[in-house]
């Protein structure tokens, strides 16, 4: 059975956390929100999502994902680093973290599909977002990467 309160998952979430913390521009009303979910998985990941978003999102749409890692690599280079106050890492450097995140992910979610997600809200939800879903037989994970003022 998946634990999730397990080591990995707090690491994956305070790893993220870190990393939204670091990304603040100094500006009082900027805000970085990386996150990873948990989610009790429904019939399906569309319910699922659906269920989660329902009270603040119109529409949610799930597109399959073939090259997840590659894809998520690419989306945390982008969000992890692409604002970051501190001196600039290294290529390596980047990338053995990006990877470690990865690699926890899939030691505990261990995804049977991965999917990027679409979300159209009802009102505000952060100024820009990229949002994946990671699933497996008993759950669901929603990865948030966003920005909002």
């Amino acid at each position: 059975m998946l634990d999730p309160f397990s080591v990995d998952y707090g690491e994956i979430r305070g790893m993220l956390s870190a990393f939204a913390e670091l990304s603040f521009q100094g500006t009082p009303d900027i805000h970085f929100s990386f996150d990873f979910e948990y989610l009790q998985k429904l019939e399906t990941v569309q319910a699922t999502l659906e269920a989660y978003t329902h009270k603040w999102a119109e529409t949610v749409t799930i597109v399959p994902l073939a090259s997840w890692k590659a894809t998520l690599q690419k989306a945390l280079e982008t969000w992890l680093f692409g604002n970051l106050l501190l001196p600039e890492f290294s290529k390596p450097y980047k990338h053995s973290i990006i990877e470690h995140i990865i690699d926890k992910i899939e030691h505990l979610v261990r995804p049977t599909a991965v999917w990027r997600v679409d979300i159209k809200p009802k009102g505000f939800y952060e100024l820009e977002w990229e949002d994946f879903s990671l699933e497996n037989e008993k759950a669901v994970f929603l990865l948030h990467l966003g920005f909002s003022d």
